[in-house]
């Protein structure tokens, strides 16, 4: 496919990318033939065999019949941290499966890993799962490097290539690892000891996550991997990403600005076709538009001025003159349109952000406060084992709530509770009669019929409501033109997404509880959202790991831990800081660990706290001295645990800066507590919330 000479990319590629755990095949092998078939990709490749840098150029690639880039450089250097941005549905994931099917040709050294699906049902535990990557991928590659041994015109860059992975994989310490990256994305002791069969989807996603960064390929593809993802998790994964992948490249797609800031040292941005790369993160990126645009803008203007003139002379002069003055207006005209079209990217996305926008309607307002009240509240989905005790606190109108907190603090049960969908243990929840609560979560695109448009689908469920007003209406949300009349299966996540924002609106009511409501969103929508969020005069409470909507929009951050809900003092960023300098505490710990078994294979440590091993002895056995996260028989964790947005066990959550903080515990790592004693509560324990729905999408072996 692509002009290299004397190689079949696709082939090496499926199979190197098989071997280093890219699982975009089904056991059938069916996924991967589908992939390939919708999907074609030309390039030529400039990287030599032996290079982990990708240096392609005149690449295109179409999927569906559709162009998605066309005659662009594509360009990745090993050691950096790619943000790959574009709008919806423009290709992004389309290119990372690409490059994981084989489709875009790669040096033959390069061993890659795309996590894009959760982790299928199995009989093993969540951390057998993880460990059985490198069981697998060095099956693969032994396999591999026996047919190129036997083969006398074998590659032999990609055997050199093979033998060093397989070095790499022989390092000590692989359950110590495995567990950390798992305690670090919000897994519990029973959680980890479970089976992947008795997971829910979110958790599988997670497992999925963990696998590709314990095997840490040379290139790290991540597809939204933040979806799933509680607040503490992501900002322990920005963490890891950023000291942790020395030597290696990292291509991610990601709705959340704060990670990509926090992450990136380089953007691609897909745009019209092309790809534009810019140093720095994703900050930078918009800077350098911003300022890009201002002059294009400015040089418009200088221009039309200078036309301008010419043709208010044209009457004035002779005419020689007037034909000079013709023929200099008409190269200016030409010069014009050129600038036009080679930079129409840039304008019409300014045409683009003017016109989008997210609107909720006018919620009525009239109820006198609190419209929503806890008394004495105890709620647990065993009595015995309560997740709440003895919650007192009020709502108003004007709220602007973000629900925080570790996994299995309750955040979502909290918001089911509100609802109604929960009756407390004991205590009571009092609504005014006639508040109007509506609900966004993770789980209300089930509800979309995908054969229906989305203007006929909420024609349905609002028939006083006609079809061309409806029209207006779903204009107000983002979606326009033909989108409001296709098969709503022919929209991207992000557009389902504004559809259901339309029909909540469109029930006016007095408060919005949201859970996640970011998931599937692009930058634009997600500030569009944040928007329309300020501009609505009714309560907004929500649960989200995005720190710019919580930075947009919250009045008041509440801390869901120990049974209690606590209000933070400070800020999300005061926050987060707080997040990072645990972490960066619990590092050091484990290097410090890591130090003690430093000569079993080599194992030091780099000026950051990370690990860095090299591989033992020929023959030496990886340690398996990290036993405390493995137990004899796998315990499964009772359903009540298994929802995909909290976990069982809580995890220790960071001490805030402002010791004046009331309830500070004696361990330095707890979160502070508020002065509000009213929200205040004890539980017995902490516990999961109810079974969420299956995850419909089918998981990975």
């Amino acid at each position: 496919m692509a002009d290299e000479p004397q190689r079949d990319h696709r082939d090496l590629k499926v199979k190197s990318s098989y071997a280093s755990g890219a699982v975009l095949v089904g056991p059938d092998g069916k996924l991967a033939a589908s992939i390939a078939d919708a999907i074609s990709a030309t390039g030529t490749l400039l990287s030599p065999p032996n290079s982990r840098d990708v240096q392609i150029e005149k690449f295109s690639i179409q999927a569906y019949g559709k162009m998605l880039v066309k005659d662009s450089d594509f360009s990745l250097i090993n050691g950096r941290r790619y943000g790959l941005i574009a709008p919806n549905g423009s290709g992004k994931s389309t290119m990372l499966h690409a490059i994981a099917c084989g489709l875009i040709p790669t040096p033959a050294a390069l061993d890659y890993y795309l996590l894009d699906r959760e982790f299928g049902p199995t009989e093993m535990t969540s951390l057998e799962a993880v460990l059985n990557i490198n069981e697998t991928e060095r099956d693969a590659l032994t396999d591999e490097m026996e047919d190129l041994l036997d083969d006398p015109t074998g590659n032999m860059e990609r055997l050199d290539a093979i033998q060093t992975r397989l070095a790499e994989l022989e390092v000590s310490g692989e359950e110590r690892n495995a567990l950390e990256i798992l305690k670090g994305l919000g897994f519990s002791d029973e959680l980890i000891a479970t089976k992947t069969k008795d997971l829910s989807g979110g958790w599988r996603m997670r497992i999925s996550l963990a696998r590709v960064l314990f095997v840490k390929p040379t290139l790290m593809m991540l597809d939204e991997p933040t979806n799933h993802l509680d607040l503490e998790a992501v900002v322990w994964l920005e963490e890891y990403l950023v000291h942790n992948l020395a030597g290696h490249t990292l291509l991610i797609t990601c709705h959340s600005q704060d990670t990509l800031n926090e992450v990136c040292t380089d953007i691609i941005h897909l745009y019209h076709q092309k790809l534009d790369y810019y140093k720095g993160d994703y900050n930078t990126f918009t800077k350098v538009r911003a300022e890009k645009t201002a002059l294009l803008t400015k040089q418009a203007m200088k221009d039309e001025k200078k036309m301008q003139a010419i043709e208010n002379n044209l009457t004035k002069t002779g005419t020689k003159s007037q034909t000079q003055a013709k023929q200099k207006l008409k190269n200016m005209e030409k010069e014009k349109e050129k600038k036009k079209e080679s930079n129409k990217d840039l304008q019409e996305e300014l045409i683009i952000d003017k016109e989008f926008s997210i609107r909720f309607g006018e919620c009525g307002g009239g109820l006198p406060p609190p419209v929503l009240k806890f008394n004495d509240v105890s709620f647990g989905y065993n009595p015995d084992k309560l997740l709440f005790k003895g919650l007192n606190f009020g709502i108003d109108l004007d709220a602007r709530i973000a629900l925080v907190g570790p996994n299995g603090a309750g955040k979502s049960t909290l918001l089911k509770l509100m609802l109604g969908k929960l009756e407390a243990t004991s205590g009571s929840v009092e609504r005014h009669h006639h508040l109007r609560i509506g609900q966004f979560n993770q789980h209300m695109g089930d509800q979309l019929d995908m054969e229906r448009s989305a203007v006929e689908w909420l024609c349905m469920h609002f028939k006083d409501i006609k079809p061309q007003d409806m029209r207006r209406e779903v204009g107000k949300f983002g979606l326009t033109g033909k989108s409001q009349v296709v098969p709503m299966k022919q929209l991207s996540d992000g557009q389902r997404r504004r559809v259901l924002f339309c029909y909540l609106g469109l029930h006016t009511p007095h408060m919005f509880l949201m859970d996640e409501p970011t998931n599937a969103l692009d930058l634009e929508t997600i500030d569009a959202l944040a928007e329309a969020i300020n501009e609505y005069d009714g309560g907004v409470i929500f649960v989200t790991h995005d720190f710019r909507l919580i930075d947009q929009v919250a009045k008041e951050i509440w801390i869901c831990k120990d049974g209690t809900i606590e209000e933070f003092d400070g800020d999300i960023h005061d926050y987060k800081a707080a997040l990072k300098a645990q972490y960066a505490k619990e590092r050091a710990e484990a290097a410090a660990a890591a130090g003690l078994v430093a000569g079993v294979a080599g194992v030091t440590l780099d000026g950051k706290g990370a690990v860095n091993a090299t591989a033992p002895v020929k023959g030496e056995k990886a340690d398996k001295s990290a036993k405390s996260g493995k137990k004899d028989k796998s315990v499964k964790a009772p359903k009540e645990e298994q929802d995909e947005d909290e976990g069982v066990e809580e995890e220790e959550a960071p001490v805030s800066k402002k010791d004046k903080k009331k309830g500070k515990g004696d361990d330095d790592d707890d979160i502070p507590v508020s002065k509000k004693d009213k929200k205040k509560g004890k539980g017995d324990d902490d516990e999961e919330e109810a079974p969420s729905k299956k995850d419909k999408k089918k998981g990975k072996k």
